[in-house]
């Protein structure tokens, strides 16, 4: 009889063990695929995992990531709250969250994670310029300034924070202090094509036309398959007269997605 107890107990031990190991076999080739772009199939090996594991944080987290590759976004908030549900302190997983909900419009609840993510880490830049968007989004322009100061001040390098503070700031006409923020963007990162759409449309309402367009020609050149940067050159060379470049532009906006364009294209360039 005492054999046989050992023999039960050495069983389950091993099978507590083959239990253990198949849950993270399936979390590695999970994250396997999700590194190679098979996000599909590592949302189903997480899935797995979770049925082997259902305590372990790292496969909710994981599998949220994955989730937002494919669309479930909902399904991504599920899972990041489960992670917070597990580890309440895992301020990546607020932050996380924050930004889903923050692309679904849900930028009350967005502001929310985003207080509580600062709460657990207060010296993180990029966690005040993603609470100065949502705030900016809700029309709260003074506050979400006060966040890209606080962003910067934590990393005086966060060129986007200069870039979305210097947007804030056209909130109030201040033009040249807009100028300025973008000026300083570009200094840090030369390469970041929005900035250059930004300072670019900011020179367009001033009407430095030339400007401008030397920055949507470097945008261009930086993000060839930007429809928003066609679509305003094309604006900019049509106030400089040139007529055929303005419907080009135009024309390769629409091609690459920009659908509501077609309508000035047929107003101002026919139907080509």
């Amino acid at each position: 009889m005492k054999k046989l107890a050992t023999l039960l107990l050495l069983f389950l031990i091993l099978s507590i063990k083959a239990f253990s190991q198949s849950g993270h076999e399936y979390l590695k080739i999970g994250n396997e695929m999700f590194n190679n772009g098979d996000y599909k199939g590592s949302v189903q090996n997480f899935s797995k995992a979770i049925e082997l594991n259902i305590k372990d944080a790292d496969v909710y987290f994981n599998r949220a990531k994955a989730k937002e590759r494919t669309g479930e976004l909902d399904g991504a908030i599920d899972d990041y709250t489960k992670v917070i549900e597990i580890s309440p302190i895992d301020y990546q997983a607020y932050t996380r969250r924050a930004l889903v909900k923050f692309t679904i419009d849900r930028f009350k609840d967005a502001l929310l994670d985003y207080n509580k993510a600062i709460e657990l880490n207060s010296n993180d830049s990029k966690l005040f310029m993603y609470r100065g968007l949502v705030k900016a989004k809700m029309n709260d322009i003074k506050e979400s300034i006060i966040d890209f100061d606080k962003a910067i001040e934590l990393d005086s390098k966060n060129y986007a924070a200069y870039m979305y503070r210097g947007n804030a700031k056209l909130r109030f006409d201040d033009f040249n202090g807009a100028l300025a923020e973008f000026n300083k963007s570009i200094e840090i990162n030369p390469k970041f094509a929005k900035t250059y759409f930004h300072r670019g449309n900011t020179k367009l309402i001033m009407n430095d036309f030339q400007g401008a367009l030397a920055d949507y020609n470097k945008g261009l050149e930086l993000s060839p398959k930007d429809a928003d940067l066609y679509f305003f050159r094309g604006n900019t060379k049509f106030k400089l007269k040139d007529k055929k470049g303005a419907c080009a532009d135009w024309n390769k906006s629409l091609e690459l997605g920009k659908v509501e364009v077609s309508g000035l294209i047929k107003r101002t360039c026919g139907d080509k």
